[in-house]
């Protein structure tokens, strides 16, 4: 895991809320759900429940702050202890759904009150009450869904990436000594749920997930006393147990067939995109920024200014460049020209950095060398599309691995220090893509990155005797070249469907005092044509002694026989409301729906003909 732990965290995602209320009208009125539900779509919703887990503490030799102050000083010790709290937050996702397969991508946020205390685990010479606590502040992950949609049933497992935040707290008693610190884990989650479809928009559901987050090196200066250091890791693993509830903001016919998963590169290559859909790609690039060094007063790594003044301390600003290759994730959808999307990224990274006598020591051939191992990405993006291209904004959280190794040649032992730790920060970008084909997608992007610092103590090697302690924090940037493929073929894009609205046959096809509405694929909306059609109806039925008026809908065959007759259903419910509108006394109407029988075109099943999707006005 030292090598790609690389996680994305979720706070980021859920800023999107708003511009995805905005992009998916939800309901007026929550719909029941149907038999099989439509589980395709964004959502955004709420979890809460409880964590419990372990932490295991390794103290190294000479590392016990003094004294044996928290564990035998000449050959450490190690013992573990559970911690245990309270969970909330939320999760927001993707879901695609191709009959009753449903795959997603989904980030989630939690706040945590786990935490658990250990007193005298290990044998001191200051057997007082020495108290060691742990306890896990935030919890996020981001992770593929793959489900099994059963009725309003979905039942899924998960598996990804999870960052946390842990915090370290030691305190002795007799020798009122005490040492505290927080790190951020990177490691892997995997888990089981499932959700119920209250309604057609609102679920609920239950959801089990394990963590496994690795060892994080603690060390330093104790205080009052920053004399002797501190040095010890501390492994965790987690579960938690959480109900959910979530809200899905539309999205298309999740029981409709869609094009082809896998479709070869489709559509001339200039052609307007369809940028719905989930892709993959790989891209690779440059970075360049800077790290920012800071040593404490008394860390120096020796009491004869190793690599910092050992009275001051000292602060330093080191430059690092180098290559970035690796891969990302995501979904799109579309609505018109607007294109929103949430992204998970994650590259390997050659950026380096290496300094020499920087700082006044008593050892002219002090270096400090620094590498950012990888780098890892959550991020909604919000985009405009034009023609085959995209541009896009981007903008949430970042992880990254970095590692730390400082040498002084010349002094005794040609004492050493080295290290890695897990950042966690933020991420900024803008970038362009263009379909070379409906499925093939290039495209080059700027990104800025902000990493909260982090600090690095503990022993030097071999003489372990003095503290070391310094704080670095780095700030880059990478431009990099993109490719992606989207999954599903070439389908109209919005813009489509209301030009074949207007091509639709006109209304006077069918006999006398009858009328034609149609309809977008998997819609109960009614166009501006639509509406003039309607008006038509209305008009003429002023001018004909009727004695009632039949509004029947229908569909195509795309999509489960249940699901389409509900949708021809609402279809007619859409333009009997109009009618009403329109004056039509509501007495008068009589609303049917056939779903997918009596075509208008014959076809198949799983076919989406836009001549069958209609309603038919027919005055009597």
């Amino acid at each position: 895991m030292r090598h790609f732990q690389g996680a994305g965290l979720a706070a980021a995602a859920l800023a999107a809320v708003g511009l995805m209320t905005t992009a998916y009208r939800a309901p007026a009125v929550a719909q029941p759900a149907p038999m099989t539900t439509n589980w395709a779509g964004p959502y955004i919703g709420a979890n809460g429940g409880f964590g419990w887990g372990n932490s295991t503490y390794s103290f190294m030799p000479g590392g016990s702050g003094g004294d044996s102050v928290f564990a035998d000083d000449e050959f450490g010790g190690s013992f573990d202890h559970n911690i245990s709290g309270g969970m909330l937050g939320g999760q927001f996702g993707f879901n695609g759904q191709w009959s009753h397969l449903v795959v997603g991508l989904e980030a989630t946020m939690d706040w945590s009150w786990a935490n658990g205390t250990a007193t005298n685990p290990l044998p001191t010479d200051n057997d007082a009450g020495s108290t060691y606590r742990s306890r896990m502040k935030w919890l996020a992950t981001i992770t593929p869904r793959v489900g099994y949609a059963w009725g309003n049933l979905l039942f899924y497992g998960k598996g990804g990436l999870a960052a946390a935040q842990m915090s370290s707290s030691l305190y002795n008693p007799s020798e009122a000594e005490s040492f505290g610190d927080n790190h951020a884990y990177v490691g892997w989650t995997a888990g089981a749920g499932v959700e119920m479809a209250v309604w057609n928009n609102l679920s609920v559901g239950v959801e089990y997930d394990y963590y496994g987050f690795g060892t994080q090196r603690f060390g330093g200066q104790l205080s009052p006393d920053t004399t002797f250091p501190i040095d010890y890791t501390v492994r965790q693993n987690f579960s938690t147990v959480l109900a959910r509830v979530s809200y899905k903001f539309g999205g298309p016919d999740s029981s409709a067939p869609p094009a082809p998963v896998f479709s070869g590169l489709t559509g001339p290559w200039n052609a307007p995109t369809n940028w719905t859909g989930p892709y993959i790609g790989v891209n690779g690039g440059f970075g360049w920024g800077h790290n920012g060094f800071a040593f404490a007063p008394g860390g120096s790594g020796d009491g004869d200014a190793l690599f910092a003044p050992d009275d001051t301390g000292g602060a330093f600003t080191q430059t690092m460049h180098g290559g970035v290759a690796g891969g990302q994730v995501g979904f799109n959808q579309q609505w018109a020209n607007l294109v929103l999307g949430l992204e998970a990224t994650a590259d390997w990274s050659g950026l380096t950095g290496n300094s020499t006598n920087v700082l006044a020591t008593e050892f002219p051939g002090a270096t400090y060398q620094t590498r950012l191992r990888w780098l890892a990405t959550l991020t909604p993006r919000l985009g405009y599309a034009w023609g085959n291209m995209l541009f896009y904004a981007k903008g949430g959280l970042a992880a990254a691995q970095v590692g730390s190794n400082l040498n002084a040649t010349g002094g005794f032992g040609d004492p050493s220090f080295s290290t890695t730790h897990s950042y966690v920060g933020w991420t900024a970008g803008l970038g362009a893509e263009m379909a070379l084909f409906q499925n093939l997608v290039v495209g080059v992007e700027y990104d800025a990155y902000g990493l909260n610092g982090q600090h690095f103590g503990g022993e030097t090697s071999p003489n372990t005797t003095w503290p070391l302690a310094y704080n670095l924090r780095p700030t880059f940037g990478t431009v990099v070249a993109r490719i992606s493929y989207k999954f599903g073929g070439p389908v109209a894009p919005p813009a489509a469907s209301a030009a074949a609205q207007m091509a639709a046959p006109a209304p006077a096809v069918m006999p006398a005092h009858s009328y034609l509405v149609f309809f977008d694929w998997d819609k109960a909306t009614l166009t501006a044509r639509a509406q003039q059609i309607i008006r038509e109806a209305a008009a003429n039925s002023t001018r004909v002694q009727y004695t009632r008026i039949e509004v029947n809908g229908y569909t195509d065959t795309s999509g489960t026989p249940q699901y389409n007759q509900g949708l021809s259903v609402r279809r007619a419910q859409a333009v009997a409301a109009e009618l009403v509108k329109d004056g039509v006394p509501k007495a008068a109407i009589a609303i049917q729906g056939f779903g997918e029988t009596h075509l208008l075109v014959p076809t198949g099943p799983g076919v989406r003909e836009p001549q069958n999707r209609r309603v038919e006005i027919i005055i009597h």
